[in-house]
């Protein structure tokens, strides 16, 4: 593998209950700080096969699908058939953080479990940046998800089996952990390793770029990662 995108674009290995279950955990805790309104124009950066956007489909009057796997959006197109509001969009692999091809201003966005395959961390303000772009001023909200914040492979295992048991989903998450140590997964994380970032250092970009910002812990079923909610 060259490329965490080429890695997504194929795996198989999480199952559909994990998704679900985790992207209603992150869903239910988000509604501490969002209100999901039917006037909402919605970016889902990184949607995968769409389990986000599945739950808040509904609450919402449109939602933009942002995706680098062809077979991830391809799932979504015959998922979400009947959904004459949710659009798909293909992100370029070498031009993942340009979004001028959206024409709405939106007022939610959501990346959910990506920027740890980013290529540096750096790409983290670019992103931001490129988003606010498109935001309806004062009246906009932004979540990046499940930011890793340790480079512990123990430390997120053990985060993941503690949330499996609440969730209900620890005969998947250890047919998952089996998958990760003996198939493809470890071999790529071995040689592309993924984005760890430093709090502080996230804390100190945010308030240099003069953002309204939150530090979010324990909303996604990784436990000992972290969120960030930006008010635009």
């Amino acid at each position: 593998m060259k490329s965490w995108i080429e890695y997504w674009d194929s795996e198989n290995i999480t199952s559909d209950n994990i998704w679900k279950k985790g992207n209603t955990f992150l869903y239910k805790n988000t509604l501490k700080s969002i209100n999901y309104r039917p006037t909402d124009v919605v970016m889902d950066i990184g949607c995968g096969k769409g389990f986000f956007s599945e739950i808040i489909s509904n609450k919402v009057k449109k939602i933009h699908l942002l995706e680098t796997s062809n077979e991830c959006l391809n799932f979504c197109k015959r998922k979400f058939k009947r959904n004459k509001n949710i659009f798909y969009h293909d992100l370029p692999h070498n031009n993942y953080l340009q979004y001028d091809f959206i024409k709405d201003k939106v007022n939610k966005i959501f990346v959910i479990s990506v920027v740890q395959y980013f290529n540096s961390p750096t790409e983290i303000k670019e992103l931001i940046k490129e988003c606010q772009k498109l935001t309806i001023p004062k009246d906009s909200q932004m979540i990046i998800a499940d930011i890793p914040i340790n480079r512990s492979i123990l430390k997120d295992t053990m985060g993941l089996i503690y949330n499996s048991i609440k969730l209900h989903t620890l005969f998947d998450t250890s047919l998952l952990l089996l998958k990760s140590i003996f198939g493809n997964y470890r071999k790529v994380r071995q040689n592309l390793k993924i984005q760890v970032y430093n709090q502080n250092e996230l804390k100190s970009m945010l308030e240099e770029m003069k953002l309204d910002f939150q530090i979010l812990k324990g909303i996604t079923n990784v436990r000992n990662r972290i969120s960030i909610l930006i008010n635009f």
